[in-house]
């Protein structure tokens, strides 16, 4: 297969050779990493990603290996790729196969159905808290929205800064201390400053919370990335960010310093043959001092305001 074909290992197929067993309904599956009477895994042909309902967690397919097997990312992308599409031994059952278009994992789930309303970010009780982590106006604007949501009980709402994905989600944050999502995803921003997936320049910037991304953006005082950029929104999500960055020569990492930061440093660098062996640097370094980008930045704020 070529170098970039485990993303597009069809899902399915990889379930089947995971010794997964198809359920009785179609497009579902019962979990082949814990105990499921139910079959409660759906899978979305179109898009090729998983997502068990009863663990409530999904991804792409280097989730499901790593899930599957324990084993590290560039584990599970040799895995993929020793496979063979269609190989008469992992057929899927034709009882299993998927109606062209139809997606059958759930595209909103709990937290997205109290949507109330998603609009420009006008709140000054968000654009305060915005510039209370050193983020201006005009970039606050220009990649957030401000996403209503209504509360659990009593039909109160409350206003939260969204940071969209490319799944159609929002990672959500408020003054609150209030921080979830609402579908999980990567974000991808070419160096055009364009929300998209098709990348425009050589060299990508990974950072893990859209606060660090935005946070990097004013400290150079530009609206525009000078590279491409994805945020992962969550570490958990590095599966889904490498498809991405095989097409860069270049991979700037600058991730948290912490356990789970460090951990999806070494997974981008455990599949750099699979990524075509480009450059990859510890943007880290520049703030070692700091747990993360927008924790540097605030400190050189109180620093300039001295």
């Amino acid at each position: 297969m070529a170098d970039n074909s485990f993303a597009l290992f069809p899902v399915a197929e990889l379930l089947l050779a995971l010794g997964a067993r198809p359920g009785k309904t179609r497009n579902t599956f019962h979990s082949p990493f814990r105990e499921d009477k139910n079959a409660s895994l759906h899978i979305d042909p179109r898009r090729n990603v998983w997502f068990d309902h009863g663990a409530g967690i999904g991804g792409g397919n280097i989730d499901l290996v790593m899930k599957c097997r324990d084993c590290s990312a560039r584990e599970a992308v040799d895995f993929i790729l020793s496979l063979s599409p269609s190989d008469p031994a992992i057929q899927v059952p034709s009882g299993n196969e998927n109606t062209p278009g139809e997606s059958l994992i759930p595209e909103v789930k709990p937290l997205s159905s109290r949507i109330v309303a998603v609009r420009e970010l006008r709140s000054p009780y968000l654009l305060d808290y915005a510039a209370s982590r050193g983020i201006p106006e005009k970039i606050a604007v220009r990649y957030c929205k401000e996403v209503v949501l209504r509360g659990k009980t009593f039909g109160k709402t409350y206003d939260h800064i969204g940071f969209p994905n490319n799944n159609g989600g929002f990672a959500l944050k408020s003054p609150s201390g209030f921080k979830s999502t609402t579908k999980s995803g990567i974000t991808t921003i070419d160096s055009a400053g364009a929300f998209s997936e098709k990348p425009l320049a050589m060299t990508v910037t990974v950072f893990e919370g859209f606060f660090d991304f935005l946070s990097w953006l004013s400290s150079a005082k530009t609206e525009v990335p000078s590279t491409d950029v994805v945020v992962l929104n969550s570490v958990a999500n590095i599966g889904r960010a490498i498809p991405y960055l095989w097409s860069h020569h270049t991979v700037v990492c600058c991730l948290d310093h912490d356990e789970a930061g460090r951990n999806a440093l070494e997974a981008i660098r455990s599949v750099r043959t699979v990524l075509r062996n480009p450059t990859i640097i510890d943007g880290s370094l520049f703030y070692f001092d700091y747990n993360d980008v927008n924790e540097w930045w605030m400190a050189m704020i109180r620093l300039l305001d001295k």
